[in-house]
Formats: structure tokens, sequence, C-alpha cells
């Protein structure tokens, strides 16, 4: 590959910087529970950051695929929380003292409250992918499935 050809992450994350600011949105708005606890969890975890390569795989996808509606950043933040789910669930098994430089969830909240949380971000990303529309349209058979 050229010098030319190459990208580096820095430009990959410019290309992407305003789908991230939405998915952030997105994000914050998927995760607020009417149970207290769980959305000061839910906002506690969001605001801790992380690279967000998941969700940044799959709007790199979306352009790849010129898709232009707003599906790609509902479902990366979906992909986000349930990534999310994943590390909350983590830190409760792993007895995890931090998370992303600051205080683990569980040690601020305690292990019942956090499993809780943790399964309704789970619970709550598989409610918002299977209310989302274009998972309902048929699509194009793959050979052999």
């Amino acid at each position: 590959m050229s010098a030319s050809a190459t990208i580096n992450a820095k430009e990959v994350f410019d290309l992407l910087r305003d789908d991230l600011v939405a998915l952030e949105d997105e994000f914050g708005r998927d995760s607020v529970s009417g149970v207290q606890a769980i959305t000061e969890i839910g906002e506690y975890l969001r605001a801790g950051g992380g690279k967000r390569i998941r969700p940044a795989l799959l709007l790199l996808s979306a352009k790849l695929l010129d898709y232009q509606g707003c599906g790609a950043v509902r479902l990366g933040a979906v992909v986000e929380i349930i990534h999310t789910a994943t590390l909350v669930h983590d830190d409760i098994i792993d007895e995890a003292k931090t998370r992303r430089g600051r205080p683990a969830a569980n040690t601020q909240w305690g292990n019942s409250k956090c499993v809780l949380a943790g399964d309704w971000l789970y619970m709550q990303a598989f409610k918002v992918a299977a209310f989302f529309p274009t998972l309902h349209r048929s699509t194009p058979k793959i050979a052999g499935f």
C-alpha cells in the first residue's frame, strides 16, 4: 500500500466525529431507566468513556456500504450498550476496583445494583435493536444460508 493510501486512527475518528457525537447522545437517551439507581449507574458508565472501537467499526462499515440513514448511529449505540453491560458484569466477577481509571461501578453501588444495571442495559439494548425498523425487512440471501 502506498503512503498516500494509508490512514491513521486519528483520521478515522475525525471521519466519524459527528456520528460518534450522535452515538453518545443515543447512548445517553437509551440508558435512562425508570429506576433511579440504574440511570445513575448507566450515566456513570457512559461518562467513563472508552475508545468506542466497536461502534466505530459499525459506522465505518456503514460508510463503506454507502449507508445514508441514521440507523448506523442507533445500532452503534446498541453495540456500545451491550459492551458496557459486559464490562459491568466482568468487574463484578473479577472483583475489580477500577475501570478506565475510575472506581468500578460495583465499588460505588454494590454488586446487586450493578448486576441489575448490567442486566437492564442488556435488555434495553435488545429492545432498541428489536424495534429497529430495518431489522424487519427482508435481507438478501447468502448462498448456503
